[in-house]
C-alpha cells in the first residue's frame, strides 16, 4: 500500500470516511477509485516529538502485521490517528484495539 501524502486525500476520507474510536486508535476508512493507500497521524497532543514518533512507529508496525495476517478490502483508504495513551501502550495492544477498529468498519 502507498502513503497518503495529498491534503485533498486526509480530507476526503475525513469528510466522507467512516469513523471508528478505540483506546489507542482512530481508524478512518473510505472507499477509493485508485489502489488502497494509508496514512498514520500523531498530533501535538500524543506528547513531545519521541513520543509521537513512537505513536507511529506502533502504528505502521501493526497496520503492517494485520495486513499480512488478514486480507483488508482491496480499494479502501485508511487514516489512522494516535491518541494520547498510544505510545504507552504495548504493542500487542494497539494491534487488537487496531483490529476492533478495522472489524466495527467491516474491513477485516
Amino acid at each position: 500500500m502507498e502513503i497518503i501524502k495529498q491534503n485533498r486525500d486526509f480530507l476526503r476520507i475525513f469528510g466522507k470516511g467512516k469513523c471508528a474510536p478505540t483506546k489507542s486508535v482512530v481508524v478512518y476508512a473510505c472507499r477509493s477509485r485508485a489502489e488502497g493507500k494509508y496514512a498514520v497521524v500523531a498530533g501535538k497532543k500524543v506528547g513531545g516529538a519521541v513520543q509521537r514518533n513512537r505513536a507511529k512507529r506502533l502504528l505502521r508496525a501493526a497496520f503492517y502485521e494485520i495486513s499480512k495476517e488478514n486480507s483488508l478490502k482491496r480499494r479502501t483508504d485508511f487514516i489512522f490517528v494516535a491518541r494520547s495513551r498510544t505510545p504507552q501502550q504495548k504493542m500487542a495492544e494497539v494491534k487488537s484495539d487496531m483490529e476492533q477498529g478495522l472489524k466495527k468498519l467491516g474491513m477485516i
